[in-house]
């Protein structure tokens, strides 16, 4: 099973069978998350202003806990279906530098910098563990680019949530890079 971790999808998760067919996917949409962070941004300024310094750390520590609790909610939905399926190994990419290496709008800066990506993984990685499923980690280089049909790698043929390729594969683009990732592991 490859597992996409993003922004607008946190989680996108797709089941190939050995031959490299698709068998069943699963989506996590954020949309939610983006609504609840920007709400919980705009109280901090309003405090902010008003110098209140306790409430603005209350507010950290309100929002952080509610990120903890979506991510263990989305890492469990993510094992059970892995355990439904039958699959023996989860891939994910590597995502340790992203911060670094990201290029982004300076808007979008801002939430891969409260993207809490580390703590998903980790979650999704442990639970594995528990029911016996191996967890591997790939490049995550060119996954979101390359084709999951005809391996074409062009950065053009990703549009927002679209991948649309010459060779007429036009699907989610989080899904497309979710099966890349299961092939690479």
């Amino acid at each position: 099973m490859g597992v996409d971790i993003g922004l607008r999808q946190l989680a996108v998760a797709s089941v190939q069978s050995p031959a490299g067919k698709e068998i069943n996917r699963q989506f996590h949409n954020g949309n939610q998350v983006g609504f609840i962070r920007k709400k919980y941004r705009s109280l901090r300024r309003k405090l902010g202003q008003t110098k209140k310094i306790n409430a603005i750390e209350k507010i950290n520590d309100k929002e952080q806990r509610w990120m903890t609790d979506l991510n263990h909610k989305i890492s469990r939905q993510l094992i059970n279906f892995a355990v439904q399926e039958g699959v023996g190994t989860i891939v994910m990419e590597n995502l340790e530098n992203i911060r670094q290496t990201a290029q982004s709008l300076n808007r979008a800066d801002r939430n891969l910098h409260n993207w809490s990506f580390y703590q998903l993984q980790n979650f999704i990685e442990y639970k594995a563990k528990l029911t016996g499923i191996k967890v591997e980690y790939v490049d995550p280089k060119y996954t979101s680019q390359c084709c999951s049909k005809c391996s074409q790698v062009k950065k053009s043929n990703r549009k927002r949530n679209l991948y649309s390729c010459d060779c007429g594969n036009h699907i989610h683009a989080d899904l497309n890079a979710s099966r890349n990732i299961s092939c690479l592991g």
